[in-house]
């Protein structure tokens, strides 16, 4: 991603931010991440795996294309464990759909799909990388259900996991032995980043322990992880993404009432959206919400689905800028709008390459 310059400024409060553009930080699509030497931390966002995990489930599917399906999920995670060093992965959040098959109460086949899925994330739990995945729609049946997701994803899990990893971060579920919405944490960039997971279609309990738990951690840069929150925006950049089917309550409840949020990651419905919020809630608060979901890119003879795209969120604390790429490792590829199946829209390249101010609350 190559970047204009820029002019910034200092913020100053009862604590300190990085400096942050003076305006919105202009850039071109070039097809290449961001020069690690200009960053200091990155993310890794993917979500809506679901077709993923049913191909490599099998019903139906010839087995070459059951392998290759499953080739392409535990793919993404491992070019994630296999750059991590070179480009500062700290974190990865996954927002949902790791399945298919439990969108209705389902559970024999949807085993089937969540122990994919559970394979496939596991490559990052073995590399002891900090990560967090969370239900979607198709993992607990709209809401009402999130007993099988447990059984691959739940608590112990990421108990055990944190213990292994070179960062200790899971800070536990936000009740026993439900990891429907949990809470990370960890440290890059001289910065503290808090994840808050929430699962699709959240309770009025849920929302006020997010709440609570972000309260309790005033400066920590947090980090609102769910499945549903933006729809795609209408321009081709993606800019002016309109609320999804959560997003309201979870604006409102969540983000905009505590000013140390300063991203949302979301997936969902077919497309991005992109929103760079000014004075969320209050004079000064700035959120940037994120939602991508390549789930019906179609990737020629793979199919739907199989595109296997990953966003890149690489963020300079000083300059106050966070740059997304976006990259496909089993296509080689940067050009996500080439394989977008949606009739009549026409994105331009910016809306999955582009550079955002932020700002952090450093020390």
């Amino acid at each position: 991603m190559r970047l204009t310059p820029v002019l910034a400024t200092v913020a100053a409060a009862t604590f300190t931010l990085a400096a942050t553009p003076a305006h919105a930080v202009t850039t071109e699509p070039d097809g290449a991440f961001r020069d690690p030497a200009t960053y200091d931390l990155a993310i890794a966002h993917i979500t809506d795996t679901q077709y993923l995990s049913q191909c490599a489930n099998g019903a139906g599917i010839l087995p070459a294309k059951m392998k290759r399906c499953q080739a392409i999920y535990t793919g993404m995670n491992q070019w994630i464990v296999d750059n991590a060093a070179t480009r500062k992965i700290a974190y990865t959040a996954h927002t949902g759909d790791l399945v298919d098959s439990y969108w209705f109460k389902t559970p024999n086949l949807a085993k089937g799909e969540f122990s994919w899925a559970a394979k496939a994330q596991a490559v990052l739990d073995d590399a002891g990388m900090p990560n967090g995945v969370l239900p979607g729609n198709h993992d607990n049946a709209r809401g009402a259900d999130s007993s099988v997701y447990n059984q691959f994803f739940g608590p112990a899990r990421y108990q055990a996991a944190s213990a292994r990893a070179t960062q200790p971060y899971y800070q536990g579920p936000w009740k026993a032995g439900d990891n429907s919405n949990h809470v990370d944490t960890f440290r890059a960039g001289g910065v503290d980043f808090a994840v808050v997971h929430l699962g699709y279609q959240p309770s009025d309990a849920a929302l006020a322990w997010a709440d609570a738990e972000i309260k309790k951690r005033p400066r920590a840069n947090v980090i609102v992880a769910t499945h549903a929150y933006l729809k795609p925006g209408p321009a081709p950049d993606g800019v002016g993404a309109p609320l999804s089917d959560d997003g309201a309550r979870v604006r409102g409840r969540v983000v905009d009432p505590n000013p140390n949020v300063f991203l949302v990651l979301s997936g969902h419905e077919h497309g991005v959206g992109r929103n760079v919020r000014q004075d969320a809630g209050s004079p000064g608060h700035q959120v940037i919400e994120l939602m991508a979901d390549y789930q019906d890119y179609d990737a020629g003879w793979d199919g739907r689905g199989h595109a296997g795209f990953v966003r890149l969120l690489q963020m300079d604390v000083q300059r106050g800028e966070l740059t997304v790429d976006t990259f496909s490792p089993s296509l080689q590829s940067f050009r996500s709008r080439d394989y977008d199946t949606k009739i009549g829209r026409h994105y331009s390249g910016a809306e999955d390459e582009f550079t955002v101010p932020v700002r952090l609350i450093k020390g």
